[in-house]
């Protein structure tokens, strides 16, 4: 592991304290000027590289909104600006993370949604 993954490790945890506490960032990312992680920063391209990808972003998200509640600084904008963060998360999953299939259609029940397999 390498000091950039280390920090996206840190940065990831973090969100998870704060939103699972209930306290604040220990890390302001506005304060960093660490991109976040990329397929590129790895040597390999495994299924465990995309996992950790996406927990760091979906982590990161999940500490945003817990701060801007804390914060008491959720607005209208903020929150289309997480809804938007979240829906080009759940696009860009790559497919073998997905829990549904993506032939799923929009308004479909989760009853009638097809499970990936596992």
């Amino acid at each position: 592991m390498n000091l950039d993954q280390e920090t996206d490790t840190t940065q990831a945890r973090d969100c998870l304290i704060s939103a699972g506490q209930g306290r604040p960032l220990a890390v302001d990312m506005k304060d960093c000027e660490l991109a976040p992680p990329c397929l590129e920063d790895f040597q390999d391209s495994s299924s465990d590289v995309s996992l950790f990808i996406a927990y760091v972003e979906i982590s990161s998200i999940l500490g945003h909104l817990t701060q801007h509640c804390r914060r008491k600084t959720l607005t209208r904008q903020v929150r289309q600006n997480i809804e938007n963060q979240l829906y080009r998360w759940t696009r860009e999953l790559p497919r073998s993370l997905r829990l549904f299939r993506s032939d799923s259609r929009p308004g479909d029940s989760a009853s009638h949604k097809g499970l990936a397999q596992y």
